[in-house]
């Protein structure tokens, strides 16, 4: 076998210290040798199934002298980047790689970003891919398509559109590869009209045929922004090119005519997908399953859950937390704990859904005891409590007038570990002042302490009724109605701190203790400022009407 010398000389900049003052020198065979093959085929086999065993073949490696080819250490780091968390390894080796002398290729830079996507650093990435180019190596079409995937998974869109156009600069051509990775992330980010240009632009400037991954993106993208003419209209050029829909296709098109009220033509793409012999998916099942128990048809809901066994599909904890919903909300309980019992049998770990929905059902069908008696079972087995379970828990206990036990289980959350957050507090102010006026006091106690807390709500964070008015304006109108001091003093003082919605909260309050409701106006009459200067003073606990007293 010919052998060969080759000379290597680091530069200041990627070389060790012990390697800087002189040539670093390697042999190296021309041929493949029988310790490179075993490498390649171990890797490609998948016998490499754990970062320990990957460990012993790379020090292996780089001990050996000739060093194998620059080509076999980039299979064992595919091989690596490819097991669950150990993504992070090759960066390891890429330093030890460079120390010991070999030099990485094209194929080692594009394994490096892909890592670095995978890892959500893909401004390390783009450091990798300046290293390249001063190494010399020309980036291709996998470099640039491993960029733009790691910015749309990061919702950088606007950059990976820039990386497109750089792309095209340099003469790169794209492929429905590149196509596809831009068009999801801008319809995932609802920049579903965009996406539809990029389609154009990829049919008719770069004559790169579509295939059903551009066009299963462009209708989950509609479909998911409610546009569900658009999403039928891109199904229908779709079929018209001769592009076959798959169970993804038919899936999203189902999920979003469900969500928008449209039954029947939500059916009818159901019976399309299996007269055609395709086998509709655990997601597809589900999408209806879960419909038809929004809509109370628990019948059709428990055909679907049945139709779904006979086809070979296996109910997940997903279908399993749909159906008992559905069961509960027509107060049939002993059904729903049936299911819970069932879903245990067949293996499946219940999540913090499966616990909140099963605790807020048995409250709702007044079987408070059984609720909690699941509550403290939770508490003391393999799965953990988390704030949904003590929020469903503090809400049924609420629901069912039992104040005390809601404020314990309240303070409790501290001594467990967790700290109430915004959601929790409106739950409990609100079901306190339901409890009736001798609870308004608690409710005022509590609101103080959220303000103590400083918390800052996230936009969904707040009920339904307070999340819908924006962030940033304030009351008004409450000069209409009857207020107590205390009460419009609160409502000025978080007003002018800016705390919006604790304002929201006080709100509540006031609706709770005011007499008669009628004078006061409707939780949607806000806007912007607040004048509590028609207030006028007088004792607390005293009303006055202010709109007769001008």
């Amino acid at each position: 076998m010919k052998l060969f010398r080759r000379i290597i000389i680091f530069s200041n900049h990627y070389s060790p210290l012990f390697l800087q003052s002189a040539n670093f020198l390697r042999n190296y065979f021309t041929q493949e040798t029988p310790f490179e093959t075993y490498i390649k085929n171990q890797c490609k086999s998948g016998e490499i199934k754990n970062l320990d065993t990957a460990e012993v073949y790379f020090n292996d490696m780089i001990s050996v002298n000739p060093l194998p080819s620059t080509e076999t250490f980039n299979h064992l780091l595919t091989c690596v980047s490819k097991i669950k968390h150990c993504s992070a390894a090759v960066f390891v080796w890429y330093n030890l790689m460079n120390v010991v002398g070999v030099v990485p290729n094209i194929y080692t830079f594009n394994i490096l970003i892909n890592c670095c996507c995978r890892l959500s650093q893909i401004d390390y990435g783009f450091c990798l891919f300046g290293e390249m180019l001063k190494r010399g190596c020309n980036s291709d079409i996998i470099t640039f398509n491993t960029l733009i995937k790691g910015l749309c998974a990061e919702k950088k869109i606007r950059v990976a559109v820039k990386v497109f156009d750089i792309m095209s600069e340099k003469g790169v051509r794209p492929d429905s590869v590149t196509f596809n990775t831009l068009i999801c992330g801008l319809c995932r980010t609802g920049e579903v009209g965009i996406g539809v240009e990029f389609l154009r632009m990829m049919m008719v400037k770069w004559k790169c045929s579509p295939n059903v991954i551009t066009y299963n993106c462009l209708i989950h993208g509609f479909c998911g922004i409610g546009q569900l003419d658009e999403a039928l209209w891109i199904f229908d050029e779709m079929s018209n090119r001769g592009i076959a829909a798959n169970v993804v296709t038919c899936t999203s098109l189902i999920h979003g005519l469900c969500k928008c009220g449209r039954w029947t033509e939500a059916k009818e793409y159901y019976n399309q997908l299996v007269n055609r012999g395709i086998s509709p998916s655990v997601v597809t099942f589900n999408v209806l399953l879960n419909y038809y128990c929004k809509e109370g048809r628990i019948t059709e809901a428990y055909q679907v859950f049945e139709q779904m066994i006979w086809s070979g599909e296996e109910p997940t904890v997903v279908t399993y937390n749909s159906l008992m919903k559905g069961y509960f909300s027509i107060h049939r309980w002993d059904v729903a704990m049936q299911l819970f019992d069932r879903m245990g049998r067949k293996g499946l770990k219940p999540d913090q859904f499966t616990y909140s929905t099963m605790i807020t059902g048995l409250c709702l069908n007044k079987k408070v005891e059984d609720a909690i008696y699941l509550f403290n079972k939770i508490e003391y087995s393999e799965h953990p409590l988390n704030i949904t379970t003590y929020s469903a828990m503090l809400d049924g206990l609420l629901k069912n007038r039992k104040v005390g036990e809601a404020i314990e289980l309240f303070n409790a959350l501290e001594d467990n570990g967790f700290e109430a957050d915004i959601c929790m507090y409106n739950i409990l102010i609100d079901g306190l002042l339901k409890s009736g006026k001798p609870e308004v006091d608690k409710a005022t106690q509590f609101l103080h302490k959220m303000d103590g807390r400083e918390l800052v709500p996230k936009k969904d964070a707040l009920p339904c009724d307070i999340s819908q008015h924006q962030r940033g304006t304030a009351l008004s109108g409450f000069g209409q109605g009857k207020l107590t001091v205390l009460v419009a003093k609160m409502l000025q003082l978080y007003v002018k701190k800016g705390k919006i919605a604790i304002a929201a909260v006080a709100h509540l309050v006031v609706i709770s203790i005011a007499r008669p409701p009628s004078c006061f106006p409707v939780m949607n009459s806000w806007h912007d400022g607040i004048n509590l200067s028609d207030v006028t003073q007088l004792p607390e606990g005293r009303w006055v009407d202010v709109s007769k007293a001008n």
